[in-house]
């Protein structure tokens, strides 16, 4: 399959934009430091999902991000009536704010999660680039603000002790209801 550049950039109008008469792989274009996020289109197919045995086609990063969402939803639901608790382990970058936008307001009893982070950079929670940041940001709000966070980032002198410090809470969580990972 050709390979198409977003003309519109990072994803903004992606499938209205693949104007070829061809299906066709679409990748957002590159941005200095950013991880390069593909999203498979077919460009005659239209609006919704199609299902390719493992690997799902979506025609738009909307529709991505809303099976994401009812896929993390429903696994996270799981976990509660199983266990009466759920954990979820987010990923950061700039692919998951809409999923996690989704989720703020899913319904879900949120108050019974766990959340955490697969990733983290060694910065504080304000800093623009934090992966915890981003969850405040756009995540806990909402229903979802009730969620318990367990974050990897802390104040301590090297990456290394703040890994150390994180790691029995994190531990204490497997087995994991629903990991999202990124890919950067």
């Amino acid at each position: 399959l050709p390979f198409v550049e977003d003309p519109g950039g990072a994803g903004r109008n992606g499938a209205a934009e693949c104007e070829i008469s061809q299906p066709c792989r679409w990748f957002p274009r590159r941005r200095a430091n950013s991880p390069i996020i593909a999203l498979e289109l077919e460009a005659q197919a239209g609006p919704g999902r199609y299902d390719q045995g493992m690997i799902e086609v979506f025609a738009s990063q909307q529709a991505a991000a809303e099976a994401a969402a009812a896929a993390i939803v429903g696994r996270l639901g799981e976990g509660l009536r199983l266990r009466g608790r759920s954990s979820f382990v987010a990923t950061g970058g700039r692919s998951p704010g809409p999923v996690y936008d989704l989720l703020a307001d899913s319904g879900l009893d949120w108050s019974r999660v766990v959340v955490t982070l697969s990733d983290e950079r060694f910065a504080p929670p304000d800093d623009p680039q934090s992966n915890a940041g981003q969850l405040r940001r756009r995540l806990f709000v909402g229903g979802a603000a009730r969620a318990t966070f367990l974050p990897l980032w802390s104040e301590a002198p090297t990456p290394d002790a703040a890994a150390a410090a994180a790691e029995p809470a994190i531990r204490a969580l497997a087995p994991f209801d629903m990991v999202l990972l990124g890919m950067g």
